[in-house]
């Protein structure tokens, strides 16, 4: 069986095509992955509304996505939305415009589903203890998820990214203290 699944974040897309391995319970095979740099955390407006602009981009990431998966003959793309979506007004409605648009719906998913998904395949890559703690980084929001071997059990999703800690720092430098006691 082969799945295409991607990730639209703040800063970048990305996809993966994979193939469920023969005889390896969980495993997987991949077969091919593609990275666009969407920068969609630069395409929200004063009310944080996705723009035109960045419909226009993750439009063009989709189509790329599902073409490079018919290509590898797997039907659908199976997409998570995170916080630049997640946190616009117009998340919702951009969502079914890429649907309408591409094809391909970008299903909006909450900070804690966004945490557990990235421990899950942190712990299929590496080897975790029966008592972990991930922080995951992105653009637009840092999730600390702790867990066992194979699964998170508690998640804390906070907005504060990279792109979000950029772009606010060039409005309000007093913010940069701030997020950066967070870290310290």
């Amino acid at each position: 069986m082969r799945v295409a699944v991607a990730d639209v974040g703040t800063n970048s897309s990305h996809l993966l095509i994979a193939e469920a391995a023969r005889g390896d319970a969980g495993g997987y095979r991949v077969l091919d992955a593609l990275k666009d740099r969407t920068r969609l955390g630069e395409c929200l407006d004063a009310a944080g509304n996705l723009t035109p602009e960045g419909e226009d981009r993750l439009a063009s990431a989709l189509t790329r996505f599902r073409a490079l998966a018919s290509g590898a003959g797997v039907a659908e793309v199976h997409v998570c939305a995170t916080s630049a979506l997640r946190e616009a007004p117009n998340g919702p409605e951009v969502a079914a415009r890429m649907l309408a648009r591409t094809g391909v719906y970008p299903a909006i998913i909450s900070g804690v589903r966004e945490g557990e998904l990235t421990y899950l395949g942190a712990a299929h890559a590496v080897e975790l203890g029966e008592d972990s703690v991930l922080l995951d980084l992105g653009g637009g929001s840092l999730e600390f998820a702790r867990g066992n071997a194979t699964r998170a059990l508690d998640v804390l999703s906070l907005p504060l990214g990279a792109i979000r800690d950029r772009k606010s720092t060039r409005l309000n430098s007093s913010h940069r203290c701030i997020s950066y006691a967070v870290f310290c």
